[in-house]
């Protein structure tokens, strides 16, 4: 056997010692930061779920693959809502018809707002997580007035009305801002979920504009479903 060979082995094993010990490093500064972001907002921070949140929402990707787990969960309020938010994980194992499988891991940054009432489910987010769960339910997809909305995102719901008073002008331009941005209203929440991983400035952004989204839902919509 050529010299270089075990070398070349060699090194290949400490490259990937390496790279594990910086993500773990990583990790750890990330998690750090959540603790102290929390606890700077006077949010609660728990490593382990005590929630069973994997099966608190419908859809996608709440109930995809197997593994599911949340884990880093964050919990205060912003403004006079109710927050949670969380690292999300799951599997799935893939054949390549040769007897060899594969698995694969996917990770989420979720965070959900509480609402005062239940509201009809409503799927808005690009083509992919939350659209591809309308299909499977039948949910119709809504055109609304904007074109530039309309080609930026998709819009699935029950009631075309409801989705129609909730997505007002100025919602609309707020979700345009904020880029590629997914939501769902689900029972008494508003969820978002995104790939990767949760992050201190990220998890300001976005349960900015889900809080958005919630103070822009007419009056007389929760006149109609809450008190």
């Amino acid at each position: 056997m050529p010299l270089f060979v075990p070398v070349l082995f060699c090194a290949f094993v400490v490259l990937v010692v390496f790279a594990a010990v910086a993500s773990y490093k990583k990790n750890q500064a990330r998690l750090a930061a959540l603790q102290g972001f929390a606890l700077s907002n006077g949010w609660e921070y728990r490593a382990a779920d005590p929630y069973d949140l994997p099966e608190r929402w419908p859809g996608e990707p709440f109930h995809s693959g197997f593994g599911r787990r949340a884990s880093n969960v964050v919990t205060g309020k912003v403004g006079d809502r109710p927050m949670i938010a969380f690292d999300y994980e799951y599997k799935e194992r893939s054949s390549d018809g040769k007897g060899r499988s594969t698995t694969t891991t996917y990770q989420f940054a979720v965070c959900a707002l509480g609402l005062p009432c239940v509201l009809p489910r409503l799927d808005v987010g690009p083509e992919g997580l939350f659209s591809r769960i309308g299909q499977v339910l039948g949910m119709q997809d809504i055109e609304l007035e904007s074109e530039d909305f309309n080609r930026r995102f998709r819009v699935r719901c029950e009631d075309p009305k409801f989705a129609t008073d909730v997505l007002t002008p100025r919602t609309m331009e707020l979700l345009l801002r904020a880029g590629k941005f997914q939501f769902r209203f689900a029972g008494t929440d508003i969820v978002s979920a995104h790939r990767g991983r949760l992050e201190p400035a990220d998890l300001v952004n976005r349960t900015a504009v889900l809080a958005g989204v919630v103070d822009g839902v007419p009056g007389f919509v929760w006149n109609d479903f809450g008190p």
